[in-house]
Order: structure tokens, then sequence, then C-alpha cells
């Protein structure tokens, strides 16, 4: 009841890029062509073939063909006729803990915060924690999807984020797409307002389309003697950030070293099977 806390997840353990500076690239080689607005694949494989450390998991070739040839929206299709028989999609939430005197990256061999790599299951085990449920359908989908403004730097007392370089970037960076996309007062829409919570204490006053009492005669600034009370209990503990995000500099542990390739080597010769491999590197030949 004390906000939106939001969290980001993905279908694949690992993310592709931990340089937060190239994720913009990343992401503007899989759009559109700014001439035709043709899908433009030379730019994504041309991106990954002047990086060739970035991997991907793909479809098998049957199955890409099936999916863009017959259906291209075939899971969204199914998820959504499901949902409309009455139907609950649903996944089993689960979360890996790790205590601060554990995050040594001599200890473990990697840097826990790098987003490339894993956390090893045997070493922090996978600790259930509810239940993720899909049971409604949008009604609009401009209105309850196309408006969404997720963002790690949504959190609520007592969620703090991590040195994680990517994700201090992230942190900024989508609210400054959504201040682009959607308008600078995107918490007043009703997708994004925090429901049911007790107070919304922005610091933000006017802006397009602001339809509020603008926080009525609350100052706009902190700390203040009238309002935005300061909470001790949440405050935040200060930790040293990373200073050199908007370079090319290493901050990871294990960058230029050997052991930077032993988790993908493990990959590779101990977690998957011979048909795995064989997937992996078939649309590589």
């Amino acid at each position: 009841m004390e906000g939106n806390y939001d969290t980001f997840g993905l279908n694949f353990p690992m993310f592709f890029c931990r340089d937060p500076v190239q994720g913009l690239d990343v992401i503007r080689s899989q759009s559109r062509n700014p001439q035709n607005f043709f899908f433009d694949w030379d730019a994504l494989f041309d991106l990954l073939a002047n990086t060739p450390e970035a991997n991907y998991k793909p479809c098998t070739d049957l199955e890409a063909v099936r999916m863009c040839g017959e259906d291209p929206d075939y899971s969204k299709r199914d998820i959504w006729e499901a949902i409309e028989k009455g139907e609950e999609i649903e996944w089993t939430a689960h979360v890996q803990v790790m205590q601060p005197h554990d995050a040594n990256p001599d200890g473990l061999g990697f840097d826990p915060f790098d987003v490339t790599k894993v956390w090893t299951r045997d070493k922090f085990l996978m600790k259930e924690f509810g239940r993720l449920v899909l049971n409604k359908n949008p009604e609009n989908f401009h209105r309850d999807v196309k408006q969404a403004a997720f963002s790690p730097s949504s959190m609520v007392p007592g969620i703090e984020d991590s040195p994680d370089p990517l994700l201090q970037f992230r942190m900024f960076l989508y609210h400054d797409a959504q201040y682009h996309r959607i308008g600078i007062n995107l918490h007043q829409i009703p997708v994004n307002c925090p429901f049911m919570a007790k107070s919304y204490a922005t610091l933000n006053f006017d802006g397009q389309m602001r339809t509020d009492a603008n926080h009525a005669d609350n100052k706009q600034y902190a700390p203040n003697s009238f309002a935005h009370k300061i909470r001790p209990d949440v405050a935040e503990a200060p930790y040293a950030v990373n200073d050199n995000i908007a370079s090319r500099k290493s901050y990871y542990w294990h960058e230029g070293k050997k052991n930077d390739y032993q988790q993908a080597r493990q990959l590779w010769a101990k977690t998957m099977s011979d048909q795995q491999r064989k997937h992996t590197a078939s649309p590589s030949t």
C-alpha cells in the first residue's frame, strides 16, 4: 500500500549486454529502418558481427518459419484465448538471495552484479515467494498496455537498488524515455497510478496534462518543514556507485580475465544436451 514496485524480468537467465552505453545500440539495432520502416535484419547481425562476444538463444529454423510465417501472434493468441475461456495463466515466482558478505567476486569467481552472469542454484537456492497470475485480458490495448510505464526506479520503502551499473543507467533511462513518450505526468494515467497507495509524495509540479490539484500548497522542494517528511526507518543506506557509467572503461571485476568465459564454457560443455548444442550451432553455419 506504499506505491508501485516495478520488477523487471526476462525469459532467459542472463542479459546479452552488460555495457550501459551499448544497451541503447542493442535496442536500436532491432528497430525498423527509419527510411522505409522495414525490419532491418542487417542492422542486428551487423551489430552482433562487430560484437563477437554477443550470445543469443534462438528458435530452431523450423520453429522460426512457423511462428513468423503462419502466425506471428501465436503465443499472444494462445494466452488471450485461454484467458477468454476463463483459464488462469500462472507462473510460480522464485527469488535468489545473496547476503552482502557473500557478494565477493574473489570468493565467487565472478562479479555478482554482472548481468551476463548467473547465480548458480546450488549455492543460491531458488526460494518460492508467490505466484504470478494472468486472469484478465486488457479492455483496451492503448489504455491498459501501450501507456504503461514500468521502471526499475519505481520502488517502495525498504527496497534499494544494487551497484549494477546497467541497473543504475536504466533507472534514469526508462523514465527519461517515458517522459518523452507519454508525458511528465504519466503517474496520473490510471494504469500507472499507485493503486490504493497511502500517498504519492512527488515533488513534480505543473507540466503538460496535469489533471489533479497539483498537491495544493505543498512545497516543491525537499527537505522542508511542511510536508514530505523523511522516514528514517526506510532511509536509503549510502553506498559507492560506479563513476564511469558513461565511459568505455571497465568496471567489472573479471573484465579481461579468462574466467569471464567460465560460465559460458560450463553452459556449453555441461548444461546443454547434444541436441541443444546442435541447434545452437546450426543457424551459424
